[in-house]
């Protein structure tokens, strides 16, 4: 078989599906050579014409003249183009399936889901193919103006909701045109239900960029409505100067001409007010462009959970590309979570939804008649309530009597709803704190100025550091002061790529180059910007200009982190006035440097490297 050029493959593959899905018969009587008959619809697209012969290869051209030669640049392929440009892309891809180890799942997934108040038991698993959909839009935003963005959204068509942690990992996953499998196929969502997740998901994205864009339009309009008010109050100003002086002199046809003036003067004012605000009004225009259909093959588990007799199966996603477990929906308000109940008539739920009545102690959900107290706010079951013959409200038994129907229950519903906000917002906090007290107080060599930046480091960053962090900002610092740079260096490069910029992390890893590398370069004066009163940032920059060759900006780095070194940072300080000493002896200028490693010794008679260096200096 004779070799066929792949661009010929790819035009001839790309214009027959195009042509093909617009409803286009395309037949092939010989090699290269196609037969076209447009629907008359598209006649247009095409300066009129529906039927047409096509040529994929020049020699197949040349032995019929009556056909159009189709390749890069020929007036064919870009109407082609055009149309399907025009009428927006889609697709079907596979990801290439991750090996997953079904046996050793069920151990992998430990921890990974809890069931909080029921006991679990793991009884099989099997491969099946789960959906997503991907979703392109084009949002532009127009006032005086226009700025476009495209925004993506994955909406797993299994659950219904949208996975922006998956969206992430499909930017580096492998596609394959299907499964190449015969695992069943989990039932999916509609595609209705699947575009309107995406479009709510788009709204709740773009309204901070909306919020943004309409604080610099009203700034701006009201500069160029307050350039208007004045020119025209002035103008006003001068009319009613005149009107003034024509009813002293009694003119009162001038008086009737002057107010006819200011009332155009008004007429005018507001006219030009509103083109102002029409002008800059935002207006936001959003486009679907392409959708993809993804399939994926994940790890379906099956487990029994149970809480006395009250069992049911619970079905556990693993995705073997995130290397996670897929949220489970709560079946009462369809949020996702990783932390289920049982209610007492078998439904999962998320702890919001699933809760323990106050006097009974029965464990239902919302869906199952569990309410709350209009008064305290206690969680009360069917059972247990007691409703108001006046204003139908539940009550427990102990606020019967307080039972208010107008104002009061108002006020009362304000400030529970303030007390129950407050309260989230307390443990809010305080999970945090104890998660910024986990991170912060871990076993580190630092002074006073870096156990400084270090707190305000991790209380910054809070949400952006894991258990990994920790356990390689450790090790780093074990292994730094044992002296083998090489593998420091190796963790610090680890940690300044993958997590928030951190002085620290960038001084060190520049130390332990003990030669010059373009790699240094950039990361000193990053150093210096995080840490600006941080004697071992300027440390670190003066190591690299001395690396680098220029003595005259190493001596100021290294003076600069003896002025901010604190008390307890004498060691950086003194090895500070010693490099100064050792770069002036380098230099030429061997008293200078005489003078600083003498003071090197007066102030700490125990560093040996400037007795060496005096010595090397006398004999």
């Amino acid at each position: 078989m004779a070799y066929e050029d792949a661009d010929v493959a790819k035009i001839r593959g790309f214009v027959t599906k195009c042509l093909e899905s617009v409803g286009a018969l395309v037949e092939f009587p010989a090699y290269n050579y196609a037969e076209v008959l447009l629907p008359d619809e598209f006649a247009w697209q095409f300066d009129g014409e529906s039927y047409f012969n096509l040529s994929f290869d020049f020699d197949v051209a040349q032995r019929h003249e009556d056909s159009e030669f189709v390749t890069y640049g020929s007036y064919f392929l870009d109407r082609v183009t055009d149309l399907a440009t025009q009428r927006g892309l889609t697709c079907k891809r596979h990801i290439l399936d991750e090996n997953a180890e079904i046996r050793s799942l069920p151990q992998k997934m430990r921890g990974k889901i809890s069931f909080r108040n029921c006991r679990s038991t793991f009884l099989a698993n099997a491969p099946m193919i789960y959906h997503y959909m991907l979703l392109n839009f084009k949002v532009s935003y127009i006032s005086d103006e226009r700025k476009d963005r495209i925004v993506r959204i994955l909406v797993n068509l299994n659950t219904g909701h949208v996975d922006n942690n998956m969206l992430k990992a499909v930017d580096s996953a492998i596609f394959t045109d299907s499964s190449h499998t015969s695992y069943a196929v989990e039932e999916m969502r509609s595609i209705d239900d699947a575009y309107q997740a995406a479009t709510n998901a788009l709204e709740e994205q773009i309204q901070p960029t909306i919020h943004e864009l309409n604080g610099r339009i009203g700034a701006r309009m009201n500069d160029e409505k307050k350039r208007i008010v004045e020119y025209y109050d002035q103008i006003d100003s001068e009319l009613n100067l005149k009107r003034d002086k024509l009813i002293e002199s009694e003119k009162k046809d001038g008086v009737k001409s002057i107010d006819d003036k200011l009332r155009l003067s008004e007429i005018e004012r507001q006219r030009r007010l509103n083109e102002i605000e029409e002008k800059n009004a935002l207006k936001v225009s959003v486009m679907l462009f392409s959708a993809s259909l993804i399939s994926q093959t994940k790890i379906r588990n099956r487990y029994s959970v149970k809480r006395g007799k009250i069992e049911r199966s619970v079905y556990v996603v693993w995705n073997p590309i995130l290397n996670d477990v897929d949220p489970l929906a709560c079946e009462v308000c369809n949020s996702e979570t990783v932390e289920i109940e049982l209610c007492s008539n078998s439904h999962l739920g998320c702890h919001r939804c699933v809760r323990v009545c106050s006097v009974c102690m029965t464990r239902l959900c919302t869906k199952c008649g569990m309410t709350e107290c209009a008064v305290c706010g206690d969680p009360l079951c069917d059972d247990c309530k007691i409703v108001c013959e006046n204003c139908g409200d539940a009550l427990c038994k102990d606020h019967i009597e307080f039972c208010t129907c107008k104002e009061e229950k108002r006020r009362k519903a304000a400030e529970r709803a303030e007390r129950k906000e407050r309260r989230e917002r307390e443990e809010e906090e305080h999970v945090k704190e104890e998660r910024i007290s986990e991170f912060r107080d871990i076993p580190l060599r630092l002074s006073e100025s870096m156990e400084r930046y270090h707190d305000k480091y991790v209380r910054r960053n809070i949400g952006a550091l894991d258990q990994v962090w920790k356990n390689l900002i450790v090790k780093a610092d074990d292994i730094m002061a044992h002296g083998e740079d090489v593998k420091a260096r190796a963790i610090f490069q680890q940690l300044d790529a993958n997590y928030p910029p951190n002085a620290c992390v960038k001084a060190n890893l520049i130390l332990t180059y003990k030669r010059w590398s373009q790699k240094m370069a950039s990361l000193g004066p990053q150093a210096v910007r995080l840490a600006p009163r941080m004697a071992l940032a300027h440390t670190a920059l003066a190591h690299i200009h001395e690396k680098n060759g220029h003595p005259q900006a190493a001596i100021n780095s290294y003076e600069q982190a003896r002025r901010v070194a604190g008390d307890d940072e004498m060691d950086l300080s003194v090895n500070a006035l010693f490099r100064i000493g050792w770069i002036l002896y380098d230099r030429g200028n061997w008293w200078e440097a005489e003078r600083r490693w003498e003071k090197v010794l007066e102030i700490d008679p125990r560093f040996t490297p400037a007795r060496r260096a005096l010595r090397q200096l006398y004999y």
